[in-house]
């Protein structure tokens, strides 16, 4: 049995996202589940100044590395017909008041996650827990 591996990456630097990957498979040589859980959730109103800025942070984590992490890991989930699974939340169809940029970005990865699941069907099964 393998020991966990334990990495601590910043995932609003999308290139750390391949070192995950590579990393990943050098210690294990397969993936057979990819669990999109990251993410970051700052409240802003559309009035904040810095609205475009706190939007575009979560835009990063919460829909750019999870989408760029599926598409370098399909070959290798393929490979083992293993798992995708994405984190979203019930803010992704009912948002509240402040949570617009958050919301959005989960009501994005769980349509990406729908089309993935056409994409990549049925040698890996694509889910979201919302």
């Amino acid at each position: 049995m393998s020991q966990p591996l334990g990495i601590s990456l910043d995932l609003s630097d999308l290139g750390n996202v391949a070192k995950l990957v590579n990393k990943t498979i050098t210690a294990f040589n397969r993936i057979d589940v990819l669990v999109n859980a990251a993410g970051i959730n700052n409240m802003a109103s559309i009035d904040n100044p810095n609205f475009n800025k706190i939007s575009r942070e979560m835009k990063i984590v919460n829909e750019e590395a999870p989408v760029e992490l599926s598409r370098l890991c399909i070959p290798h989930v393929e490979r083992s017909r293993g798992s995708i699974v994405f984190i979203s939340s019930i803010m992704g169809w009912n948002p509240v008041k402040s949570f617009g940029g958050y919301s959005m970005t989960k009501a994005s990865i769980t349509a990406f996650a729908q089309a993935l699941a056409q994409d990549v069907g049925p040698k890996v099964r694509v889910n979201v827990i919302r």
